[in-house]
């Protein structure tokens, strides 16, 4: 089974170490699990918007206000997991 990038783990180390959950979640554990390098990395948290954003500064919102109600998307590192 693939390993988390560095970059994934320093993320959910951030979430955890500020009182936060943090799990790597969808498609990438599906490509991990088949030995296959993901192509983004999904973390779900019970951090809202604002705390995440605090967190990451460099991140950059993406989607519709209606989408991110419901799901933030940050992008970080340009998006490319890597």
């Amino acid at each position: 089974m693939k390993k988390l990038p560095d970059n994934i783990k320093e993320y959910m180390r951030t979430l955890r170490e500020n009182g936060h959950e943090a799990y790597v979640i969808g498609g990438a554990v599906r490509d991990m699990l088949m030995n296959k390098n993901p192509n983004d990395y999904d973390i779900f948290t019970n951090a809202d918007g604002d705390r995440i954003l605090s967190l990451f500064p460099d991140g950059n919102v993406i989607g519709s206000e209606e989408r991110q109600a419901k799901i933030l998307t940050v992008v970080v590192d340009g998006g490319d997991g890597k």
